[in-house]
């Protein structure tokens, strides 16, 4: 497995909820990777903890579309969304202690990466190794 160590795959990862067929992407639908033998592995060991930041941010299914600009979050109808988007940080940040998560999937990264640039706690979340 390459230079990853054995001790990563008993840890917890806290992904995307549209990665895992859950619909609560803006249109509605999903990014389901269920079909990578690795993420179902994953999946059936229970160590993915799924979260979806804009959904408990309180943005509805569907929405209008989001685009980062900046530190702000604003959708295709000039509206800005970004205390939204600060929202669901924080309650990903929350979940991610509550299971002592030290990695993040990958589309969950940008959202929390851009909104909270220079919030210390959700930068060492996602950094720990």
């Amino acid at each position: 497995m390459g230079g990853i160590s054995p001790i990563f795959f008993m840890e917890k990862i806290l992904i995307s909820s549209c990665l895992l067929g859950q619909n609560v992407k803006y249109d509605g639908g999903n990014n389901s990777i269920l079909e990578n033998l690795f993420i179902q592995k994953l999946k059936n060991l229970n160590l993915l903890v799924p979260i979806c930041p804009e959904v408990e941010g309180g943005l509805p299914i569907p929405r209008v579309p989001v685009e980062l600009q900046g530190q702000k979050a604003i959708n295709k109808n000039l509206e800005d969304k970004t205390i939204f988007f600060q929202n669901g940080a924080k309650k990903a940040l929350k979940l991610a202690k509550k299971h002592n998560i030290k990695y993040t999937g990958v589309a969950l990264g940008r959202s929390l990466k851009e909104l909270t640039r220079g919030h210390k706690e959700l930068e060492t979340v996602r950094k720990k190794k």
